[in-house]
């Protein structure tokens, strides 16, 4: 590798942390402005949309404004947005089962953990155990393939498409699994006495709202009239 080519790895390295927030981001304001288990297909939607158009800006600007990306634009683009969606839909998991404080501590990891170790500049800088624990994760798996697509002509894409592939699966799965469980533990509706047509009160008291309906007056009998008569 050429100390040109290095030094432009080493300068796609900056993507990793704007990456990793441009994960945690879109997750956060979602559920802000879409809460609760009526507004799910909007933030899937919201996560989806984010992800492509920010990963066609990161890569325009990675590409054509600081010159350290090569490679097919596109190809490049989907890549960071499929990076950014493994991310984003695992955080939208994690709140679903421990709210934001497990959003929270998902961010924190990432940040902590998986920034350190996503060897953007390469994995083979870092430890093999470390290494390995690395690609597993979003940001060092995005790196990797970020780093086919720009300079290697997609060659070593697969293993890292893989593994963000079942990020996202994976994340889906778990929202769509806690969704249910949701839906299925929230209480029935209540349905006033008004909309049944009746009133119900408790065995052995009595309501001033209920009344029992008057009966019609019977109709008058012949002797009665002619008693009214005499």
């Amino acid at each position: 590798m050429t100390s040109r080519c290095l030094i432009a790895v080493w300068r796609a390295a900056a993507s990793a942390l704007p990456m990793i927030i441009g994960g945690i981001l879109p997750a956060v304001l979602l559920l802000r402005l879409f809460p609760g288990h009526a507004n799910l297909r909007r933030r899937l939607t919201g996560v989806i949309l984010f992800a492509l158009v920010a990963g066609a800006s990161v890569a325009a600007v990675l590409q054509y404004g600081f010159g350290s990306l090569h490679g097919t634009y596109w190809l490049t683009a989907l890549g960071l947005s499929l990076g950014m969606a493994a991310l984003s839909i695992p955080f939208l998991a994690l709140e679903s089962l421990f709210g934001m404080a497990g959003l929270g501590a998902g961010a924190a990891l990432m940040m902590l953990l998986g920034n350190p170790l996503s060897g953007m500049a390469g994995p083979y800088w870092l430890p093999s155990g470390w290494a390995t624990l690395g690609q597993l994760l979003p940001p060092g798996a995005s790196g990797s393939l970020v780093r086919a697509n720009a300079f290697f002509d997609g060659t070593g894409a697969g293993a890292p498409a893989l593994v963000l592939a079942a990020w996202v699966l994976a994340g889906l799965l778990v929202i769509l699994a806690a969704d249910r469980r949701t839906a299925s533990g929230a209480p029935a509706p209540a349905v006033s006495d008004r909309a049944r047509g009746r009133f119900t009160a408790p065995l052995g008291t009595a309501s001033a709202f209920y009344r029992r309906p008057a009966r019609a007056a019977a109709p008058p009998t012949a002797m009665a009239t002619l008693a009214s008569r005499a």
